[in-house]
């Protein structure tokens, strides 16, 4: 008999949940499926592979052709952590989580990384003593970067004052073909020069200290309402409906794109390459390939791979 984990505390109340399940693990995107399904109560305090198993047998009866072995898959989180299959999906799955089936044997229970939902932290004692927070790294031109949401100007800190800063309170939401800021749901944009065009709803210092807050929200954070718009969000979407959305999504990429140069840029300003030289050299490269975001994102990705093996080979 397999080892299985605890189940939940005799007075936790248990209820049906809506989770969607993804099978994006293969380079043919007509092999793609995403299914939307409500788990009864008995399967919430069950183990995960109970899903895994319903998620390939309705795949292979569909996918004849690509048909998947429940004993080489697995599923993961939507933070890319592998669940073992005696993992309790009240333990490590949320409502409207969006979990993915990915190939390769499940790990074993004791290898588990995901933290479970609602779990406590073992208090840690205090340090004898507080150690003293290093100086803020200057540039060459003795400035600070700021790292407010929407700002991420170069400041120097003589001059900083209360009304310096123009920023955005939340993470920016990249969601199929809109961007926005999580604080300014109403402000959609659908182009990135716009989107960095959306004036601060907040004012203040510039701060060097990092936010919080992720660095980026997406449609999972979209569906469970984080964009500040509750109307949109209050009943789920059909299957159909979800399913259209990917298409439209996997089909051009272009907020998978977006998202992932807004990341680089962060990534290379905290490293000191300025963001506005990355933006003149998006805009430039964007200006030749007719704005399109996935081929912007493919030729800067390029180009710095070649200069980093050019760098490597001197």
């Amino acid at each position: 008999k397999q080892q299985t984990e605890n189940s939940l505390a005799p007075n936790s109340e248990i209820t049906p949940m809506k989770v969607f399940i993804h099978y994006e693990d293969n380079p043919n995107e007509e092999l793609h499926k995403t299914s939307k399904v409500t788990l009864p109560k008995k399967w919430v305090s069950g183990p995960v592979t109970a899903v895994l198993d319903l998620f390939v047998k309705t795949y292979n009866g569909k996918f004849a052709s690509n048909e998947l072995s429940l004993s080489e898959v697995h599923l993961e989180t939507d933070n890319a952590e592998a669940l073992a299959n005696e993992c309790l999906v009240s333990d490590y799955i949320e409502e409207s989580a969006d979990i993915y089936v990915k190939h390769g044997a499940p790990p074993a229970l004791s290898m588990v990384t995901a933290s479970k939902l609602g779990a406590k932290k073992l208090p840690t004692p205090p340090p004898a003593a507080k150690p003293q927070a290093p100086a803020p790294a200057l540039d060459a031109s003795g400035l600070l970067t700021c790292k407010r949401f929407g700002c991420q100007k170069k400041y120097a800190p003589d001059s900083n004052h209360e009304s310096a800063c123009s920023y955005h309170r939340l993470p920016p939401v990249f969601h199929e073909t809109a961007k926005f800021w999580a604080c300014c749901p109403d402000k959609k944009c659908y182009s990135w020069d716009s989107f960095m065009q959306v004036t601060g709803c907040s004012s203040g210092p510039h701060s060097n200290t990092k936010p919080e807050q992720p660095d980026v929200l997406g449609g999972c954070d979209v569906r469970s309402g984080n964009d500040g718009s509750t109307e949109a969000q209050e009943r789920l979407k059909t299957v159909a409906e979800f399913n259209e959305e990917r298409r439209l999504m996997q089909g051009g990429g272009a907020g998978d794109a977006i998202s992932k140069m807004y990341q680089l840029r962060q990534a290379m300003d905290k490293s000191g390459v300025s963001g506005e030289v990355f933006d003149r050299a998006k805009e430039a490269v964007s200006a030749k390939l007719a704005g399109d975001h996935v081929a912007v994102n493919a030729e800067l990705a390029r180009r710095l791979e070649a200069l980093l093996k050019a760098i490597a080979a001197e």
